[in-house]
């Protein structure tokens, strides 16, 4: 995941919690349910969680789909 921003580097690592890919937008909904402060702590992102799911927030719904198909097309090359 070379050319991901610090937000998506820790959002990509919760989606890969949830599921092993490839992702769809209704994963980003249980975002929430596996992510929080200790979840960017473990992952020694000096980030808290509440920015990086306000950040998915005002994503819109073109650019959230753009992200979840780089993250495709990188766990399809895994």
């Amino acid at each position: 995941m070379t050319n991901l921003g610090l937000y998506e580097r820790v959002a990509s690592r919760a989606l890969e919690a949830i599921s092993c890919g490839p992702w769809r937008q209704m994963h980003f909904s249980r975002l929430a349910s596996i992510a929080d402060e200790d979840f960017c702590s473990r992952l020694g992102i000096a980030l808290g969680w509440r920015e990086v799911h306000d950040w998915l927030l005002s994503l819109s719904e073109e650019d959230r789909l753009e992200f979840i198909d780089r993250l495709n097309q990188n766990w399809g090359r895994r």
